[in-house]
């Protein structure tokens, strides 16, 4: 996008929806030639809609112009291209914790946010201080809604979570999802072998940028698993997967599923399901609502099962998807200078 029609979606942004075309026109500081040009690309682009008559034109940003507002505002103030300012959400202390080791993020009150950079980008991250669903929405929801914040140009859930290991998914592995398959309701039925749970399974798209990056052949999955063999301490013989394609699905629940049976279940129920996870689902809503896009990136710490607490492959499958996310900023970046 050319910096005059940046220009253009920052005035129509700030004065609101179906600014007036003369305002916008003196805040753009364009010439009337140049502004009708630029407007044409806009409208071209699908950035804004044109509304009113020929004589009392107004314009107003389309979902897509608020998006690409985002990145070009982040951009501007040094965020990623393509993307623009970045959002990081987090569940837990100990992934609070991680992030601020390596990122050196600091916070002063009354900010809710933990800013740093990563790979040269700066980087806000946001915590819930705890787990589920409900949380998360909330803690979303009243971050973007507070009239001081700037809408992320995207949103990353990064942390832990459970995998199925009868989908072939291992401890250390990274689940790049696809789908979020958000468990918001469900109920209980009767039938001759006792009580099941009925699930009403909400599917989410997530965004597929970071998809793309590791898709991509700039991004080196054999270099990223290495390091990460290398400097978390993983046992021998033990290297992680990045689970990236096909449809990667995790469940979004709100309880921490460590029984056989709930597994079972659940995975009948989404049998593209390589995992569960506890925010992702409150996230999204949250998002979804105000049209930002998501993206949701987990190491897997668990198998969901009895035998699930574990804090050394907490901290590791934490570090691994930390690692993969730091590697896909390398690619940007890389880009960038190219």
């Amino acid at each position: 996008m050319e910096e005059n029609e940046g220009r253009l979606l920052q005035s129509v942004g700030s004065l609101g929806n179906a600014a007036a075309w003369a305002v916008v026109n003196e805040r753009c500081n364009l010439t009337a030639a140049e502004f009708k040009k630029v407007v044409r690309s806009a409208v071209g682009h699908g950035f804004i809609v044109l509304h009113g008559s020929q004589t009392k034109p107004s314009l107003e940003l389309t979902v897509e112009g608020r998006r690409e507002l985002a990145r070009f505002r982040g951009v501007e103030q040094g965020g990623v291209a393509g993307i623009g300012s970045l959002l990081i959400f987090v569940a837990l202390q100990f992934e609070l914790d991680e992030l601020c080791r390596r990122w050196g993020l600091t916070q002063e009150y009354p900010q809710i946010t933990w800013t740093g950079t990563c790979e040269g980008f700066p980087v806000h991250v946001l915590p819930a201080h705890s787990a589920g669903r409900v949380e998360a929405a909330i803690e979303m929801l009243e971050y973007l809604n507070a009239p001081d914040t700037e809408t992320p140009g995207l949103v990353v859930v990064l942390g832990i979570c459970g995998g199925f290991e009868e989908d072939g998914v291992s401890r250390g592995d990274v689940i790049n999802a696809q789908v979020i398959a958000d468990l918001g309701s469900r109920k209980m039925r009767t039938g001759p072998d006792g009580d099941h749970p009925e699930f009403r399974i909400k599917a989410f798209n997530v965004d597929n940028r970071l998809t793309r990056i590791f898709q991509s052949g700039s991004f080196d999955r054999n270099a990223w698993m290495g390091q990460a063999v290398s400097e978390f301490d993983f046992p021998e013989g033990r290297r992680p997967t990045l689970r990236n394609g096909g449809g990667a699905t995790l469940v979004s629940v709100d309880e921490v599923v460590s029984t056989d049976q709930w597994r079972t279940d659940l995975r009948a129920a989404w049998p593209k399901a390589l995992g569960v996870e506890m925010e992702a689902g409150g996230v999204l809503a949250a998002c979804t609502r105000k049209q930002v896009p998501v993206a949701v990136l987990r190491g897997v710490s668990d198998l969901a099962n009895p035998l699930k607490a574990d804090d050394e492959w907490r901290q590791r499958s934490m570090r691994t998807a930390v690692l993969a996310f730091e590697w896909a900023l390398k690619v940007l970046r890389k880009a960038e200078a190219d």
